[in-house]
Order: structure tokens, then C-alpha cells, then sequence
């Protein structure tokens, strides 16, 4: 199954604030579980319909999967000490 993936603009600022290095392994993580969606490590995020979180090394990554049009729309990425703060 393909998905179309979508980057919220917040998605966008926050990862253009990391080092290059952080960069590059969120964008490993996301393209890794695009081509796998059940080979990283992600759980449904309690409380939410449709939210998930799939853990990058210390960062943890927000993302929608909304099923009836084949959509990933990633919305936020932040340190996992912060992540859950803002939802």
C-alpha cells in the first residue's frame, strides 16, 4: 500500500532548526517506515484517533494516518522529553 505524504509547515520550521545531523536521521527514520510501516518503532498515541508517534533516536516524530485516502501527514518532530507537552 503507498501512501502520500504530507509535511505540516510546523513539521517543517522545527526540522530546519536541528543539525545537519539530526536531520539527516529523522529523514532515514521517516523514508525507513515509509517502505515499512510495521518494521520501526511506533505506537498509537492514547487518546487519539488517528495519531502516532515513531521514535528517531532521542526525537520523537507526530504523525496522522488517515486510511480511507492513503495519507501520512507528519506534523511535528521534538526532543521526547518535550513531545507529548503540546498535543
Amino acid at each position: 500500500m503507498i501512501y502520500r505524504i504530507e509535511y505540516s509547515d510546523k513539521f517543517q520550521k522545527t526540522i530546519d532548526k536541528f543539525d545537519k545531523s539530526v536531520q539527516k536521521q529523522i529523514k532515514n527514520t521517516i523514508d525507513r517506515h515509509i517502505t515499512n510501516l510495521k518494521a520501526c518503532d511506533v505506537k498509537k498515541l492514547k487518546g487519539y484517533e488517528s495519531l502516532y508517534r515513531l521514535r528517531s533516536g532521542d526525537y520523537r516524530i507526530i504523525y496522522e494516518k488517515i486510511d480511507n485516502i492513503l495519507v501520512i501527514v507528519f506534523f511535528d518532530v521534538k526532543h521526547r522529553k518535550d513531545v507529548y507537552r503540546d498535543l
